[in-house]
């Protein structure tokens, strides 16, 4: 699968609209400027897998304005069409075109709302972790600031405690008080951080992730070195966070909670909203987006420490009712559900 058969497709969509892209970019600064060619090339193939990735699309996301950011089609239509003119401006070759897996057509019971379909949470991870989850409701809730210590595992390694936006530093303007000017260097960065001002100090939240659909295209991504991983699947999502609830207030009675989706933005082209609401907890860079994330989040601010700083279990009870097991080749282990996430 190419993102140019998804964009073909598209393309007869009246909010794909290369003139006024054109425009866009022509009244504009280069954004990408300070982009190495590497980098230029590892950004278009983020974008290819997500518009790959983001398929099937559904009529209400179809609809959408690209301003309205990653849910919208044409909003990745539109950063590849500014990111192609980028290579052109280099007089650089684009590379061959990137092939990423098909569309893999599961039962509709499986599909998420960026499939048009009902809420569900998927979690992907090793069969026996998740036969503990299914049985006695064990989920690990793991701090933001770990997934940056990841090492060679680029589909989670993050920085979870800041979000930024970036503007090329021959665009910026800084002058000292003595009304020198400051010439900044490479790309002039805008971030939001969990930093206190006082202490110095990030204040850690504590994360369970899901994805909204069940993908089998997504076991490439989080594999294993066992060769058992599967899928949890949670039908009832309103039933879960009505168990999960009462067990967090005990261990966490100070900190916010939140089952919330995951906004995926662009550092270099932020929409108008984005830019308002560059949430650190609710936010990640747009290359992530193929993962379409759902986020349990708990949320000190400084208020307590959980898990004296480390990751800690919150046990929820059975979710056998209300969630299934599945193996990855598709067919269900335990629990509640289709007996298989492939169509009958």
């Amino acid at each position: 699968m190419q993102a140019e058969q998804v964009i073909d497709r598209l393309s007869q969509h009246k909010n794909f609209d290369i003139e006024l892209w054109d425009f866009v970019e022509e009244v504009q600064y280069r954004r990408l400027v300070n982009l190495t060619d590497s980098e230029l090339r590892q950004r278009l193939r983020d974008i290819d897998k997500n518009i790959c990735f983001l398929e099937p699309t559904p009529q209400s996301r179809l609809m959408l304005n690209p301003d309205r950011g990653w849910l919208s089609p044409s909003y990745w239509c539109r950063l590849r069409h500014w990111t192609i003119s980028e290579f052109r401006h280099r007089s650089l070759e684009l590379p061959e075109a990137y092939h990423f897996p098909e569309v893999c057509d599961t039962d509709q019971a499986f599909d998420g709302i960026l499939r048009g379909g009902e809420k569900r949470l998927v979690r992907i991870s090793r069969l026996p972790w998740l036969k503990d989850t299914l049985d006695f409701g064990r989920l690990r809730l793991a701090p933001a600031s770990s997934y940056q210590l990841i090492q060679n595992d680029l589909s989670r390694t993050d920085d979870e405690m800041r979000r930024s936006s970036k503007v090329p530093g021959e665009y910026v303007s800084i002058t000292a008080e003595n009304g020198k000017k400051i010439d900044v260097l490479g790309d002039f960065i805008k971030s939001r951080t969990r930093r206190c001002l006082q202490t110095n100090l990030d204040f850690d939240y504590w994360l369970l992730s899901f994805s909204t659909d069940l993908d089998p295209r997504l076991l490439s991504d989080f594999p294993s070195p066992h060769g058992d991983d599967g899928f949890l699947v949670i039908f009832d999502v309103l039933e879960f966070v009505r168990r999960c609830v009462p067990k967090l207030n005990e261990i966490a009675p100070l900190s916010d909670k939140s089952l919330e989706q995951i906004e995926y933005q662009d550092p270099y082209y932020p929409t108008y909203s984005e830019q308002k609401n560059l949430s650190v907890r609710a936010t990640k860079e747009m290359r992530f987006a193929y993962q379409r994330e759902w986020r349990l989040t708990v949320d000190p601010s400084g208020r307590e420490v959980l898990g004296n700083g480390e990751a800690f279990f919150l046990d929820v009870g059975s979710l056998s009712d209300i969630a299934a097991l599945y193996a990855k080749n598709g067919r269900k282990l335990h629990g509640a559900g289709p007996s298989s996430f492939w169509p009958r």
